[in-house]
């Protein structure tokens, strides 16, 4: 019998505050049968144009708290579909839609 339920994902976005600090979200939606434990990796581009280089600390997460090594670079998220009896699909990678921004600390005083 030949099993004809592709793996792929529908679609693949990154959310969140792209500041030094904020969380990123990955989302996706999977089709393709039961899905079994997708791969799923960060990476940080010097420009939208390199292949990045992966933040192994957060492989496998679908957040990723941004840190200081971040700052002024671009990131994106990429998954592999895994079905449940281990047969892959084809990976996807999301950029994000802006580079990451150093966090801006502002102090008010009031003098009255």
């Amino acid at each position: 019998m030949v099993n004809l339920l592709f793996r792929r994902l529908n679609f693949l976005s990154i959310t969140g505050d792209y500041t030094e600090g904020g969380i990123l979200t990955a989302s996706y939606e999977y089709v393709g049968g039961h899905e079994g434990k997708s791969i799923y990796n960060w990476y940080l581009h010097e420009v939208e144009t390199d292949p990045g280089i992966l933040i192994p600390e957060v492989s496998g997460c679908l957040q990723y708290s941004v840190t200081k090594d971040a700052i002024g670079k671009f990131i994106s998220f990429r998954c592999t579909p895994l079905r449940y009896d281990g047969i892959m699909g084809e990976s996807r990678t999301c950029m994000g839609q802006e580079h990451i921004l150093e966090m801006v600390l502002s102090v008010y005083i009031n003098m009255r």
